[in-house]
């Protein structure tokens, strides 16, 4: 590599492919500001913790017959159930508990 080639690094171009940073498509970006999320309301988090609650019985209930068919055994059911729930009993409090 020789003059004028040999001082720029790899993947550096001439001057046709660089630019000064004003690039017109991109002009407004800047500026542009994500929306600010409207508050929660009441009915939102109840719909939300309802969801949350029914999600971990039915995780816990089906785990726990899948692994109960699959073992031949018949305490993982409640064991699961009381697991689920509880999990999804600690998710909602920390995350709607502290409002």
């Amino acid at each position: 590599m020789t003059g004028a080639t040999a001082d720029r690094g790899p993947g550096e171009q001439d001057g046709a492919g660089q630019h000064d940073g004003a690039d017109p498509q991109r002009a407004g970006d800047a500026q542009v500001r994500p929306a600010a999320r409207a508050p929660r309301s009441d009915s939102d988090v109840a719909w939300n913790s309802m969801g949350y609650l029914l999600t971990g019985l039915l995780f816990g209930v089906g785990g726990g017959l899948a692994l109960d068919a699959w073992w031949g055994t018949s305490f993982m059911t409640p064991v699961l159930t009381v697991l689920g729930l509880g999990s999804t009993v600690y998710y909602v409090w920390f995350r709607y508990g502290s409002r």
